[in-house]
């Protein structure tokens, strides 16, 4: 006897000595009539075992293989204690946490058992298992319901983003979803269509922006501040010519109004005190050229400057001139008197975390450091790998010993932001002096221009000590390549 399978459409049994059909798929051919009913039986437990295997096998395989999908709303991804689940085509994710990262006030009304969005001009409700939802007292019909899985209410991504004027594109080579806000394309001075218009790959509508110059093409313009603590971009065109400030003999701390005290020790949420600062991934490069600096500095009586200080370290913060905001703590949140509001704990090992990132104490550098090596920074701008509107770029600052400098394409963060002491040396190859006092950098250009910016050695890095760097709002290293 042998047994032969066979891939088939058919179904059914025939019980003569020829096929044995067993289910959708399997076909066994018994050969040599007058067989012992025995034989048969082992014949089919064997494929019965095999078709079973396979079953089992191959929608491990398919799940596997499927990582779980990924959201990001203007870049910066929405992190959900349950991973958004596909009902039908239709991406469920949790409510609360897409809410708020859209800047949506949220309310939950168990009774009702409705989940409300709100933000200026616009009202979203959804009622649990209900077709329909009201977009602004408008009923609005939905592919699929909001909906309780696993204890979660759950919502359509899409319908979501889409009602509050987004533009929402799904990557399936990554298994991503973005939702681009209309305040961040206004931001960017793209128009919705435009962004559609690149998403989709027809670059039609608008060039893209060259190299040198990210901000030309499509009508658009870098964003100055997308409301993060690091807020600056990545490179800047720099054309326009402003008149150099005459020298400033002034130290550092001499900007300040002398309220800084350096941390020390375990942050105390009670009592926090001192700058602190953490890298954070800038995915696509719109908030700040593939790499953001969080910046926090915190005084006593319950003030925060949050940001890249505006005359260089910490130590020259002037709170009544610079802006400071006061805050509370409660419940793992850092509330601040402009509306802002973070994460905020203190880890077991004793690091200070906000929205997640974790950040290190600023420690003062001796004065009069100097440094030795050509430092790069590296960045990045627009949707690499999706379309062809993105760029990257090198920006070098070479320092020695001696206390001169040399710079290729150097823009610094403060000039970003509209905060610099004087115009910087972007786009340009540079000489001139530098000297570090305190948490500040200065660098005198040959030219009579001059940058004052924060300054910060990192350490815990894989690199030797003093060569990993934070200037202005950017991370500048030694490129060791052996």
């Amino acid at each position: 006897m042998s047994c032969t399978i066979e891939a088939t459409s058919l179904a059914g049994i025939v019980k003569e000595d020829a096929d044995i059909v067993m289910g959708k798929g399997f076909k066994v051919k018994l050969r040599g009539g007058g067989r012992m009913r025995k034989q048969i039986i082992v014949c089919l437990a064997m494929l019965l075992l095999i078709s079973s295997l396979i079953s089992l096998l191959m929608p491990q395989r398919a799940y596997a293989a499927a990582s779980p999908v990924s959201v990001f709303v203007d870049f910066r991804q929405v992190p959900f204690d349950v991973e958004p689940v596909n009902v039908k085509g239709t991406t469920l994710v949790q409510f609360r946490p897409l809410f708020e990262a859209m800047g949506m006030d949220v309310s939950w009304d168990s009774s009702e058992r409705l989940v409300t969005g709100t933000q200026a001009g616009l009202t979203i409700d959804l009622t649990i298992n209900e077709q329909t939802a009201q977009v602004n007292g408008r009923a609005v019909k939905l592919d699929q319901p909001a909906r309780i899985i696993d204890g979660s209410t759950m919502v359509p991504l899409r319908f979501i983003g889409e009602a509050t004027g987004a533009v929402v594109y799904w990557d399936g080579t990554r298994r991503e979803i973005s939702v681009i806000s209309e305040a961040f394309l206004e931001s960017l001075g793209i128009t919705k269509e435009e962004m559609e218009a690149k998403l989709s790959g027809d670059d039609t509508q608008a060039s893209a922006p060259t190299a040198a110059n990210p901000s030309e093409g499509a009508g658009n313009s870098r964003p100055a501040d997308s409301g993060s603590p690091s807020s600056s971009g990545g490179k800047t065109n720099t054309s326009v010519a402003e008149p150099p400030a005459s020298k400033d003999d002034r130290k550092p701390a001499q900007y300040g109004s002398g309220d800084y005290k350096a941390a020390s020790g375990k942050p105390d949420l009670k009592k926090l005190r001192g700058m602190y600062t953490g890298m954070r991934a800038d995915q696509y490069g719109y908030e700040c050229g593939g790499l953001c600096m969080d910046m926090f500095t915190f005084f006593a009586g319950s003030i925060v400057f949050v940001g890249e200080p505006p005359y260089g370290g910490p130590e020259t913060i002037d709170c009544e001139r610079d802006g400071c905001q006061t805050y509370t703590i409660k419940n793992g949140k850092m509330q601040l008197n402009g509306g802002e509001s973070y994460s905020i704990l203190v880890t077991k090992d004793g690091k200070l975390k906000i929205n997640n990132v974790q950040l290190e104490p600023v420690q003062p550098v001796a004065e009069g450091m100097t440094l030795k090596g050509e430092y790069i920074h590296k960045g990045y701008f627009g949707l690499a790998g999706v379309t062809s509107y993105s760029s990257d770029w090198t920006e070098t600052l070479i320092l020695s010993k001696d206390g001169t400098f040399e710079s290729d394409d150097l823009s610094l963060g403060t000039l970003n932001s509209g905060q610099a002491v004087t115009n910087s040396a972007a786009d340009r190859e540079d000489t001139g002096i530098y000297r570090i006092s305190g948490n500040t950098i200065i660098l005198e250009f040959d030219d009579g221009q001059r940058e004052q910016v924060f300054f910060e050695v990192l350490e815990n890095t894989k690199r030797a000590k003093g060569e990993d760097l934070v200037i202005g709002n950017k991370n500048f290293y030694v490129d060791r390549k052996e």
